[in-house]
């Protein structure tokens, strides 16, 4: 429980400091930023269900010692979310004016709406959606500390980025990029270490059969 209270703390912290530098676009931009966000929530349902999935499946499976049965169960698990996740994008990317007109129907709000989207949507929501779903598993697995680190080192990286790198180039589309780039390293790296630790244990439980 602890290791995930203090991601999920820091990732807090993270979003202040980046919120803080969108509120200096002004009214607009605020409201177009907590637009795609929104949008953004609703799409990371799509992987919620499937992180729901992943914890029992994991836990239980994990507990039985079948670790070739976790490892291609969170590979299924991983095509379902990437596929659910991106049909939701497309849906939202295609229909934008349909499905961000929901929420503000100021043409300026909504064209940052559109901005955002560009760089948080269409770039970084499958990848963070992998976080979410390996974060789970290894959680299962009885490794909670390691998800934490990855989501330690994303914010670590937003805070750089959002304080020391943005200033070097201080425009939105810069400031977006950090979406996609910290959904990398959680979402890729969480899903890289599930799959070496499940390896691993593959190849020692082999060995200690022969």
């Amino acid at each position: 429980g602890f290791p995930t209270v203090l991601a999920s703390w820091s990732l807090a912290i993270a979003s202040l400091a980046m919120q803080s530098r969108i509120n200096a676009y002004g009214a607009a931009t605020i409201a177009g930023s907590s637009v795609a966000a929104s949008v953004n929530s609703i799409i990371c349902l799509t992987s919620a269900a499937f992180n729901t999935t992943a914890g029992p499946f994991v836990g239980q499976n994990f507990g039985a010692k079948k670790y070739r049965r976790v490892n291609k169960g969170m590979l299924y698990i991983a095509a379902l979310t990437l596929a659910g996740t991106l049909l939701c994008t497309l849906i939202a990317a295609v229909f934008k004016e349909q499905v961000y007109g929901i929420f503000n129907s100021d043409p300026a709000a909504l064209e940052q709406a559109y901005l955002r989207m560009k760089n948080d949507l269409l770039h970084g929501s499958f990848l963070q959606a992998f976080a979410n779903i390996y974060g789970m598993a290894l959680s299962g697995m009885g490794y909670a500390v390691l998800p934490m680190i990855t989501n330690l080192i994303s914010v670590a990286v937003n805070l750089a980025w959002t304080q020391f790198i943005y200033p070097l180039r201080p425009t939105l589309e810069f400031l977006y990029l950090v979406f996609p780039v910290t959904a990398i390293l959680t979402g890729i790296g969480d899903m890289l270490i599930c799959h070496l630790l499940l390896r691993k244990l593959i190849k020692k439980g082999e060995e200690s059969r022969q």
